[in-house]
């Protein structure tokens, strides 16, 4: 048993991380339709959702420069979670 283990524990690690995730996400969703039925909660999660998207929009997704700076950090993420480093040219 522990040579299958060995054998093919990236597979089953991330079989496990997709559980875990899915699991998670249920868990969120319950979470939250609890809090929508709670009066006003839904209107205000709406809003601040709307305020932080038009933030974002305006920060990050209206010059060349700022979608940049944007590109660079979602590369810096994906190395960090992947592990792969490439060289910075």
């Amino acid at each position: 048993m522990t040579g299958f283990v060995k054998d093919n524990q990236r597979p089953l690690t991330t079989v496990g991380l997709l559980i875990a995730a899915l699991v998670s996400l249920r868990v969120l969703v319950a979470v939250l339709e609890v809090l929508n039925g709670i009066p006003l909660v839904q209107p205000t999660f709406e809003i601040v959702g709307m305020a932080y998207s038009g933030w974002f929009i305006y920060r990050y997704l209206l010059s060349a420069a700022t979608r940049k700076e944007l590109s660079v950090k979602v590369e810096e993420i994906k190395e960090q979670i992947t592990g792969n480093h490439s060289p910075k040219p």
